[in-house]
């Protein structure tokens, strides 16, 4: 939930402190901690990356569609679908875009959709998991919680999202498919 221009997402702060236990010795930022700064930073390297923040997507532009982080030493928080496809990092095996609309966008001139989630898969990362529509805040602390402890039960990436489907999907206030079923995962499922 990085401190910015736009609503803050309650959820978000709880969703990353529930799934932070999985991840012994994890580096996590909040509020004004959590710049565009700390992504690009040369040298970055970890296995796992998890965004929980407003995804922007420009209709008209696709490759200016953004991640809202707090800005800071010089970046203006707008970490752009360009700027993503540049990052100077070690990819990490998993991106998680716990933000609306990630895996959207238009068709490129290859035929690929040129989305958020496609900006991470040119700068490396094998594996996105994104969304394909504006998600619910609650709803989505319940998947990632889901998606993370199926992770780190053994399962395959395609299994941790199917069970983190089932959990949201299990719960009657999240039972309609709008909730369970708009994050996806794009490249390697293993």
């Amino acid at each position: 939930d990085p401190q910015t221009e736009f609503p803050p997402l309650r959820g978000a702060r709880q969703e990353v402190e529930e799934i932070q236990k999985y991840f012994f010795g994890s580096a996590v930022f909040f509020g004004s901690d959590a710049t565009e700064t700390k992504l690009r930073g040369p040298g970055v390297s970890t296995d796992v990356v998890h965004l929980a923040c407003h995804g922007m997507m420009n209709e008209d532009m696709p490759a200016y569609s953004f991640l809202a982080l707090a800005p800071g030493a010089g970046n203006d928080g707008r970490l752009e679908m360009h700027e993503i496809a540049a990052l100077d990092w070690t990819p990490p095996e998993l991106v998680v875009l716990s933000a609306c609309k990630t895996g959207t966008g238009k068709l490129g001139g290859g035929s690929e959709v040129m989305a958020l989630a496609r900006g991470f898969m040119v700068a490396g990362a094998p594996s996105v998991v994104c969304s394909l529509w504006p998600v619910d805040d609650e709803a989505t602390r319940i998947f990632m919680s889901a998606f993370y402890a199926a992770l780190q039960g053994g399962a395959l990436k395609a299994e941790a999202l199917r069970k983190a489907q089932e959990a949201v999907r299990a719960n009657p206030e999240y039972d309609h498919p709008a909730f369970w079923s708009p994050y996806v995962l794009w490249g390697g499922w293993k």
